[in-house]
């Protein structure tokens, strides 16, 4: 017998049918890889998202109940202690920015100014002040200079060398009245002609002296000469004995310098046992 032949329409059909079956599981099958990957993308990222949530809120729940916690601790007029005035900003809890906070913090930065210009004075005499950022912080000692209507500051190291190298003494050549300040009119106290006065600085056209009482004020430079040698006490006007008492009890701005000033050295002149 003879074998029945298939057609090659046949064959071609059936190959056709199941390369066509064939593509589509595997379309369907692709969908379903890329629906399963993208349905668990998703909840990683919902998952993700919601324990950040819970963790920000139990964050935020810890971060109330420190503020809270130091406000209790720290009511209004609470004064800076000795080691947040060491901490500055970082006395308060991070991320704590109430009122209460606030003003701690600024009296912190204000106590800091205070003592910064209390260590400037000690150091380099009066006028002498801190420059200070705004955690209260010492940038260094400086002196305002005024010229004109512009004022600059000066470092008072620079100044307190300056005012050493300058001439000690100056003598009034008439009357004179001294100002507060270069440019004031306001009259702090009176000169008498051949009066001997300590020459603090310069500022064209004024200068800047202290009388034998310790007064301190500013003239013309004109109506004054200078004086290299200071006369004796005894043939020059004495300082008495309770204004020289109190010069002995400062420390001597130019003794830093290996110096000593002219006033001291008149008193000690004067009144040795003040200095024994």
């Amino acid at each position: 017998m003879r074998e029945p032949q298939v057609s090659p329409f046949r064959l071609v059909w059936w190959i056709t049918r199941v390369l066509l079956w064939a593509g589509l599981f595997v379309a369907v099958g692709y969908g379903i890889f890329i629906g399963c990957a993208f349905g668990i993308s998703r909840y990683l990222a919902w998952q993700s998202a919601r324990k950040q949530v819970i963790e920000e809120k139990e964050a935020a729940i810890k971060q109330r109940k420190t503020c809270a916690e130091w406000e209790n601790a720290h009511p209004v007029g609470t004064a800076p202690s000795t080691s947040d005035l060491q901490q500055s900003l970082f006395a308060v809890p991070v991320g704590c920015t109430g009122s209460l906070e606030t003003s701690y913090i600024n009296a912190i930065a204000t106590i800091k100014r205070q003592q910064a210009d209390k260590e400037c004075e000690t150091k380099w005499g009066k006028g002498s002040a801190a420059l200070t950022g705004d955690n209260g912080d010492s940038e260094g000692c400086y002196n305002e200079e005024k010229h004109g209507n512009t004022v600059t500051l000066v470092p008072s190291a620079a100044l307190a060398t300056r005012r050493a190298a300058a001439p000690k003494h100056v003598v009034a050549k008439y009357d004179v009245d001294l100002t507060t300040s270069e440019f004031s009119n306001l009259v702090c106290c009176h000169v008498k002609q051949g009066e001997l006065l300590t020459l603090l600085s310069e500022s064209v056209p004024s200068i800047e002296v202290r009388t034998a009482d310790g007064k301190v004020g500013w003239a013309f430079g004109s109506g004054f000469e200078v004086q290299e040698t200071p006369t004796s006490p005894s043939k020059q006007t004495t300082i008495s004995k309770e204004t020289c008492a109190k010069i002995a009890a400062q420390p001597d701005p130019f003794a830093q310098f290996g110096g000593t000033s002219t006033d001291n050295a008149i008193c000690r002149e004067a009144y040795p046992d003040l200095y024994k």
